[in-house]
Parts: structure tokens; C-alpha cells; sequence
């Protein structure tokens, strides 16, 4: 949908808070696990506390757009 440049832009305004996010995450768990697997949820929340998660997410983003962009 071409949604990666504000998405990338929303990622790195929050590459500070990260913490909080995965706090966060971790919080609202319980309404979370409604919509998704509980594990899932748990395991997103632990990828969140580490250094670098924030990158990772990017790098996928923008994979994901230059994929798009060859088809």
C-alpha cells in the first residue's frame, strides 16, 4: 500500500521509546491475546527489549518495498 515511508518514519521517532513499547506490549497482553496467539504476543514483546529491534524492522520494511517496487 505503500505505507513503508511513514511507517519507517513512525520507527525511527520511536526508536527512544522503545522500552516503554515493549512495556507497553506486555501490559495490554491480555486484550492482545484476543486477536492474536498469546506466545506471539510474549515473543514480540521480548523482540521489542532488545537493542537493535528497531533495525531489524526497517531493514524488513525496506526489503519489503524494494520487493514490491521489482514486481
Amino acid at each position: 500500500r505503500a505505507m513503508s515511508g511513514p511507517a519507517l518514519v513512525f520507527l525511527e521517532m520511536s526508536r527512544p521509546l522503545n522500552t516503554i513499547g515493549a512495556a507497553a506490549v506486555t501490559f495490554f497482553a491480555p486484550i492482545a491475546s484476543i486477536i492474536a496467539h498469546p506466545a506471539s504476543v510474549k515473543h514480540f514483546a521480548e523482540f521489542l527489549e532488545k537493542r537493535g529491534s528497531v533495525d531489524v524492522l526497517v531493514r524488513m520494511i525496506e526489503a519489503a518495498e524494494a520487493a514490491r517496487r521489482e514486481k
